[in-house]
């Protein structure tokens, strides 16, 4: 483990219960805290799943919870980048919606342009 992960991580061993109660406010509030805090020491999908396969090599001595708060970091980064790319893609391209907007603009056109049913420049 690397310096940031260790000193984050051994702060949520010791601060997180031996057991995990799903259904206890403060579990589910620790577990949130937790995925903030690795979220901030690790900025990458890549960093975070080396975390967790360091994890599991000492899966136990690491309780439930910490677990629980990597894979929790992991599938926001997942998503994260899903929705960054996303809105890359969603991006128009301008010169196709122009060239749309000019083959509209010909009576009897066809949704896609050809030769044919394009304007004269």
């Amino acid at each position: 483990m690397t310096e940031s992960w260790s000193s984050a991580v051994a702060g949520a061993i010791s601060a997180a219960p031996t057991g995990l109660d799903l259904r206890d406010a403060g579990h589910l509030d620790l577990a949130r805290a937790t995925t903030e805090k690795l979220l901030s020491v690790c900025p990458s999908l890549a960093e975070l799943d080396r975390l967790e396969a360091s994890l599991l090599e000492r899966r136990n001595e690491v309780p439930l919870l910490v677990h629980l708060a990597v894979k929790l970091a992991r599938s926001r980064r997942k998503v994260e980048e899903i929705d960054r790319i996303r809105s890359e893609s969603a991006e128009p391209d301008t010169r196709a919606r122009a060239r749309q907007r000019r083959v509209r603009d010909v009576p009897g056109a066809r949704a896609y342009p050809t030769r044919r049913n394009t304007p004269p420049r």
